[in-house]
């Protein structure tokens, strides 16, 4: 029952290590390969600003909507109606992944930490804040027993499905942006939203901090008295992965304003051909990077040794922000080309089963893991699970075309017992 999976080395507690050829999840080593010690396949990370860049800006458009519909809106009303629409949407599958990734991670505890299964009921209870997505606000953050059983160096190493904390900040950002919006739309977009923009961004890339939900910012310190001794404590009042999910939100609320302002223009035969050399340019810099950004990184050599720099993250989200921008646009070649055909139908068709597809891949990592080890403890080649769990997670998530919903028997389930129209 005792801890026998390998520890990364200090400070790699996710994502992949491609120094030493590892993937790394709460400091634990998942998988290995040699193949990733040249850091191939190591930039996807830094595309979720698209995501929620995306989200931003259809909130933004749907706003404009029903504004147009009901000129008088009660800001409370407007921001529960849009965040239920969200949560409609997606709160059905969200509890599927939470709830596939409960069983999962408890077996996988269980096999590597000695999680006593009979604490399952308990763990479920307790984990109520998770499935219901509010574990970025904190409330569920984690489990101490399984710290104290070794798993991970934080609370949040415990979560079941830890990449949701994006789909639980985009329920949390939906409610107060929308608020804010509906309550004065000018000074939302005037005025708050490039200064938030503005500080928070600059204070992130000044201070070289990735959007992490493990990571917390304002710090505060307590200090508390028990039998007669002082205990001082530091800890972070706002989730860095909430305020890096509100940032991206609204730099697509900016986003939908000026192309909304640029689609009353006229492009000319020139602008456009800018506009797709611009397009293709910034995508082939994102695809690369993503398959490998150490194509883009500088070699620093001193008295002490040799080092290599990486490409300065904010260059890559402003990249992406405007990949997006140009592709909603779309009035450049590249946009109009892959929106044709067949292409432009399996983009479309990928592109709307991506958070699905996101929900769940973590879950499928692990369980893929555990039946390719024989449901022992070890790891994994990384390639078998980067071909594998892609197609599962598709596959998985494919849409049911009567429906036109992915995880049709979850929805049907969703429809008929929690009451949800969907």
């Amino acid at each position: 029952g005792g801890k026998i999976i390998a520890i990364a080395k200090p400070g790699s507690d996710a994502g992949i290590d491609s120094e030493n050829g590892t993937y790394i999840n709460g400091g634990e080593v998942i998988a290995t390969n040699d193949f990733i010690k040249g850091q191939w396949l190591t930039g996807a990370g830094e595309m979720l600003l698209i995501f929620t860049i995306v989200m931003g800006y259809f909130m933004m458009g749907s706003f404009r909507r029903q504004a147009e519909r009901t000129p008088d809106l009660d800001p409370g009303k407007a921001a529960f109606n849009y965040l239920s629409s969200r949560i409609k949407g997606l709160m059905p599958t969200f509890i599927f992944g939470t709830l596939l990734a409960f069983v999962v991670m408890c077996i996988h505890w269980h096999i590597n930490y000695g999680l006593e299964l009979k604490y399952m009921p308990l763990l479920l209870l307790e984990s109520v804040f998770q499935i219901f997505g509010l574990q970025i606000s904190g409330l569920g953050y984690g489990n101490n027993y399984l710290l104290a059983l070794g798993v991970g160096t934080s609370l949040a190493d415990t979560c079941f499905n830890g990449p949701l904390w994006y789909i639980s900040a985009m329920f949390i950002c939906c409610y107060f942006l929308y608020y804010f919006l509906a309550k004065n739309k000018d000074a939302f977009v005037n005025v708050f939203c490039p200064a938030y923009l503005l500080i928070f961004g600059g204070w992130m890339c000044y201070a070289q901090i990735r959007a992490s939900w493990k990571n917390w910012i304002l710090p505060i310190t307590l200090t508390s008295y028990t039998s007669g001794s002082s205990v001082t404590t530091s800890f972070g009042a706002i989730n860095i992965g909430l305020a890096y999910v509100a940032m991206g939100m609204i730099a697509g609320v900016l986003l939908n304003v000026a192309v909304t302002k640029l689609k009353e223009h006229e492009f000319t035969k020139g602008q456009k051909t800018l506009l797709t050399v611009l397009n293709v340019l910034f995508s082939v810099i994102l695809i690369t990077y993503m398959i490998n950004p150490g194509w883009y990184t500088y070699t620093v050599t001193t008295d002490e040794g040799t080092s290599s720099i990486g490409m300065y993250r904010w260059t890559v989200h402003f990249l992406c922000a405007a990949v997006v921008f140009l592709t909603l646009l779309n009035e450049d070649g590249l946009t109009a080309l892959l929106n044709k055909g067949v292409v432009g139908k399996a983009l479309g068709y990928l592109g709307s089963l991506s958070l699905y597809i996101y929900i769940i891949h973590m879950p499928l990592f692990y369980l893929i893991n555990l039946v390719m080890n024989g449901f022992s403890a070890g790891t994994t080649d990384c390639l078998y699970l980067f071909i594998i769990n892609p197609v599962l997670s598709i596959i998985i998530s494919a849409k049911d075309v009567k429906r036109g919903k992915p995880f049709p028997y979850v929805y049907e389930f969703a429809s008929e017992y929690m009451n949800l129209s969907i």
